[in-house]
């Protein structure tokens, strides 16, 4: 669907130091007062979620609260189906699981005798593994879950009845010892807790990120750019400069900061620059980029297609579901994937949220992006383009 696809691979790994979670200090600083009380016993445990949508900044922001949680605490990342698998939870652990026939033995050089590792024996559910380990170790545990959201696609009914007990035990501090969970997930990672089965977080518990105020703004790419000496000069303007065109989203001051330092840094090298390139070019690259990897995972015919319907939609009026569906299903007609497949993709991949007015693109620059991705897919597929364009006028009417 687009050029920008084929650089998708390029991983921006620096999260930045603290000056770059500017804007962010009071849910920092909240996150760490439960973290606090947790440790001293105030609290048995505790569950914090951050949402928000791609590019927000969430795995940065959980990256740099667990950078700050006590030396002595034991931090493990999890995944959402490991919340419903009490095996997988006990080798998370560092335990084995055996049922109650089983046994484990040592082969040595000596003979053979009973294990020394640390055995579960047929404990029934993942809240009782995470139990027993709590009782015998002592230590206090941080559970951290990135992607939270994805609970909702457990299909097992056994397994998504297993995560939601185990969600309900971590909700409500039911499990023994000092256990946190910290997790960061999409917009919609709320309900999709509740729909597994577990309960609404308690008041407090969740946070939303969006993007960061113009002074946040400001701070971030200051401090991503001031120890470039090449730009000291210039880098008041540069500065205005990046935040006129992030518009705050922090996943767009990565890009765009990272576009600029490549270009000194391969100016200084003696690579050549090209014609026409420009410090901000390969910072706009890697934004499209952001955007093409989830308008591909959705299906490049069904981007394009809600590319053109944007132009047609009312601006700031959320959609119905009954009008994205219908959409869809048209382009289903004409031998595209499932309507409900394409929507879900929509949905997981932060495309669309739904919210409970409607379903809206998450971030706005987005809509900017998925317009022109129509246009240029009108130079390559005109006819499949007039059929699009029939379909979202035929929408826009409903």
């Amino acid at each position: 669907m687009s050029d920008d696809q084929h650089i998708t691979e390029h991983v921006i790994d620096d999260r930045g130091e603290a000056a770059h979670f500017h804007g962010r200090t009071r849910i920092r600083n909240k996150v760490q007062e439960l973290l606090k009380r947790v440790g001293q016993g105030v609290s048995p445990g505790t569950c914090v979620l951050i949402e928000g949508a791609p590019g927000a900044g969430k795995t940065a922001l959980l990256q740099k609260i667990v950078s700050e949680a006590p030396e002595n605490w034991l931090v493990l990342h999890l995944k959402p189906g490991d919340l419903g698998d009490k095996e997988r939870m006990s080798n998370i652990l560092g335990w084995d699981y055996v049922t109650v026939r089983q046994k484990s033995w040592d082969f040595t050089p000596k003979g053979i005798g009973r294990s020394g590792s640390k055995i579960l024996a047929g404990l029934p559910r993942t809240m009782d593994v995470i139990n027993a380990f709590a009782r015998k170790e002592h230590s206090t545990l941080l559970f951290v879950l990135d992607e939270i959201q994805r609970i909702s696609e457990i299909e097992r009914t056994d397994t998504r009845q297993e995560v939601a007990d185990t969600m309900e035990a971590l909700i409500n501090g039911e499990l023994s010892g000092k256990i946190v969970l910290l997790a960061g997930g999409l917009e919609h990672s709320s309900q999709a807790i509740r729909d597994v089965g577990a309960s609404r977080l308690r008041g407090g518990a969740t946070e939303r990120i969006g993007r960061l105020s113009e002074k946040s703004t400001r701070a971030v790419v200051g401090g991503w750019l001031s120890d470039i000496d090449d730009l000291e000069e210039h880098l008041p303007n540069a500065i205005e400069v990046i935040a006129r065109e992030s518009h705050g989203w922090p996943q767009h001051i990565v890009a765009l900061c990272s576009g600029v330092r490549e270009f000194v840094k391969r100016r200084e090298s003696g690579i050549k620059i090209l014609p026409g390139e420009t410090p901000l070019s390969r910072g706009c690259q890697y934004m499209r980029s952001f955007y093409a990897e989830r308008c591909v995972a959705i299906h490049p015919d069904a981007a394009a297609l809600l590319g053109c319907a944007i132009g047609m939609h009312p601006p700031g009026k959320p959609w119905s579901e009954i009008i994205l569906t219908r959409l869809f299903q048209k382009l289903e007609a004409i031998g595209g994937p499932p309507a409900k497949e394409v929507l879900m993709a929509a949905l997981h991949k932060g495309v669309l949220a739904r919210h409970p007015f409607g379903w809206r693109i998450t971030i706005p620059s987005l809509e900017t992006y998925l317009v022109r991705q129509f246009e240029r897919y009108k130079t390559v597929q005109q006819d499949m383009a007039n059929a699009m364009h029939d379909m979202a006028a035929d929408m826009s009417r409903l």
